[in-house]
């Protein structure tokens, strides 16, 4: 076997390698955002009913929920911690709801 050939594999092999490494950084990164979103939509739904918070956003990236916008009380804002922290996939919520009592 020449060098030349011995190179031209040489290359295809890290070629090959680095498109691996990069298809399973993308494989995480999309399994990461439905996981975000599954979230998002699972902390929403615990929002309504009996729990109405129509005036709460929710945001999750990276697992952590951050709630956002306005409750009656503090009974309402720690309500609202509590049921997004025990859903499924959740490490952590980020609670910037504010208290505005009418």
């Amino acid at each position: 076997m020449t060098t030349a050939v011995r190179r031209a594999g040489a290359q295809a092999t890290a070629l090959a390698s680095a498109t691996v490494e990069r298809t399973r950084a993308v494989a995480r990164t999309a399994e990461q955002a439905v996981t975000d979103r599954w979230i998002t939509a699972k902390v929403k739904t615990h929002f309504v009913g009996p729990t109405l918070l129509p005036d709460v956003t929710v945001e999750t990236r990276d697992h952590v929920v951050t709630l956002k916008g306005i409750v009656r009380s503090s009974a309402e804002r720690e309500r609202a911690a509590k049921l997004a922290r025990d859903t499924d996939g959740v490490t952590r919520v980020v609670n910037q709801l504010e208290v505005r009592q009418e």
